[in-house]
């Protein structure tokens, strides 16, 4: 999964752009991973973010320990 942003986050700089704010399940899915829904993904430069609520903290914080933030909606 880490080629697949590597490969955004390229993108990104190619284009000129600050970062991207994914919501639709499918692309985070194939991005990350993260087969939960009612979440968001958040990339830019320096740093990948996972927006989800209460109800996924456990699989969260195990599986997305290296990403810069968790967010955790209550």
């Amino acid at each position: 999964m880490g080629k697949r942003i590597e490969k955004i986050i390229e993108i990104l700089q190619c284009k000129n752009l600050d970062g991207i704010f994914l919501q639709k399940d499918a692309n985070i899915i194939y991005l990350s991973g993260f087969t939960n829904s009612d979440s968001y993904l958040l990339l830019n430069f320096s740093s990948r973010a996972i927006i989800t609520d209460s109800r996924y903290t456990e699989q969260t914080e195990k599986v997305y320990y290296n990403y810069n933030n968790i967010f955790i909606i209550v």
